[in-house]
């Protein structure tokens, strides 16, 4: 079951959201045992009373009053709360793209290769991040201002950075992002007519995903825009009977003169020339 509408719908627990922040006070009066759940944001659990079980691919995490744990989106679990004992737990959730936001806006540096997944991560509270969650409600309960909210949501997000659990933490999700990142941009199925249109596909700012992309791919989005439009147009020149003007519109220049140009400078040679060359149609 996701957590969020769970938590949503239990008449103990209490949810508050504002524009995509969430924060959950989740309780349990008894016995709880094999709870299915999944979850659709990362989340940072902040245990208040009880004890806990988490199954987690044939392993079990214990979870006790005063730990914190890290979970990754995408995440399913087992949750065992045994012996009728009451469990408490305030729950701050992250999307992926609000943890991207917060590691380019402090310039985290993160490991750029895979490391072995570990999902569940666990700190004991200080003092500081025990208080931080009773702040938060109020914050909820008084309708303070989204940018007041995300402030205070940034805040024990710097907070946490002096953990290197937390650290491994966003170092796992950073690479999941990277890894679907590549896989959107490298779909052959996927085409794109602007680098503004790739941008909105991955929910980034042109500037901000521009960045990224060099730093990911090696390459400027347009010149990788323009690398596969060309591409597309060498296909078309050699396997289909279409003309200059036609080909040019399939893949996406603006003007055929703009086109033709281009391609003289890449290739030393019109997209005439080249068809004349290569395509069986002409050759025949």
């Amino acid at each position: 079951m996701n957590v969020l509408e769970y938590i949503k719908r239990d008449s103990h627990s209490t949810l508050y959201s504002q524009n995509g922040l969430n924060f959950a006070i989740y309780k349990v009066n008894g016995s709880l045992i094999k709870y299915d759940a999944t979850l659709c944001q990362n989340a940072v659990v902040f245990v208040k009373k009880g004890h806990k079980n988490l199954h987690y691919k044939n392993t079990k995490f214990e979870v006790d009053a005063d730990e914190i744990i890290f979970l990754s989106a995408g995440i399913h679990t087992l949750s065992d709360i045994e012996d009728n004992g009451e469990y408490i737990a305030h729950i701050v959730f992250f999307s992926n793209e609000f943890l991207l936001e917060l590691i380019n806006k402090h310039k985290f540096v993160l490991q750029n290769k895979r490391l072995k997944s570990k999902k569940i991560y666990k700190i004991s509270q200080d003092i500081t991040l025990a208080n931080f969650t009773l702040n938060l409600e109020l914050y909820f309960k008084n309708k303070s201002p989204y940018e007041l909210i995300k402030h205070k949501f940034e805040e024990l997000f710097l907070s946490l950075t002096s953990r290197v659990e937390f650290i491994e933490f966003l170092n796992e999700i950073y690479q999941i992002y990277l890894f679907e990142f590549q896989k959107i941009f490298t779909a052959d199925e996927l085409e794109f007519d602007s680098v503004a249109q790739m941008a909105k596909r991955v929910n980034m700012d042109i500037s901000s995903f521009s960045r990224k992309f060099s730093k990911i791919f090696n390459i400027a989005p347009k010149q990788y825009l323009d690398d596969r439009r060309f591409q597309k147009a060498l296909f078309l020149l050699t396997h289909t009977n279409q003309n200059i003007s036609q080909i040019c519109a399939q893949v996406g220049f603006s003007t055929t003169s703009w086109f033709i140009a281009r391609f003289k400078e890449r290739y030393n040679q019109s997209p005439k020339q080249f068809q004349k060359s290569k395509n069986l149609y002409f050759l025949a």
